[in-house]
């Protein structure tokens, strides 16, 4: 498993250590992030620059590059095909990935502290005492459900 799944799962017996752990796990994550989108501006930033360079060569010399005439369009297109361009780009698709993907974890660490939460309450009303009258669901039904959590997790 990897290890944002091991750090968002939540562990029943133990809530009040689940509670306590929550934030840390957060900003753990929160920070993840931020660094993720610290490096997505970078990358983008350094696409931007190439472009710009690579333009601006283009523009100087248009007939090495095969141009009759120098226009926005041609100069865009040619510059589009700059292998170097092309590895930029790349750069920063990759790095916005990344930081969409902590992103997306820091929200469900949000979903968590909700979850956590909510297990508390049912805690609180006794939800899981033995004097409850709830229906009993099977053991191969409680191990199903569990492994379709843990399968949707670690496909996450």
């Amino acid at each position: 498993m990897n290890e944002f799944t091991e750090d968002i799962k939540i562990d029943l017996y133990q809530l009040d250590m689940e509670l306590m752990d929550q934030p840390i796990r957060f900003k753990k994550w929160a920070d993840m992030a931020t660094d993720a989108e610290f490096e997505n501006d970078k990358a983008k930033d350094r696409w931007n620059e190439i472009t710009a360079e690579k333009s601006k060569e283009v523009r100087k010399n248009y007939v090495e590059y095969g141009l009759a005439k120098v226009t926005d369009s041609s100069v865009a297109s040619v510059v589009s095909l700059i292998q170097e361009v092309k590895d930029a780009k790349l750069a920063y698709l990759q790095a916005k990935h990344d930081w969409n993907i902590l992103k997306n974890g820091t929200e469900a660490f949000e979903q968590r502290r909700s979850m956590l939460k909510h297990e508390v309450e049912l805690y609180q009303t006794g939800w899981w005492s033995t004097d409850m009258k709830f229906p009993k669901l099977e053991q191969k039904n409680l191990d199903n459900i569990t492994n379709n959590i843990n399968d949707d997790l670690e496909n996450s």
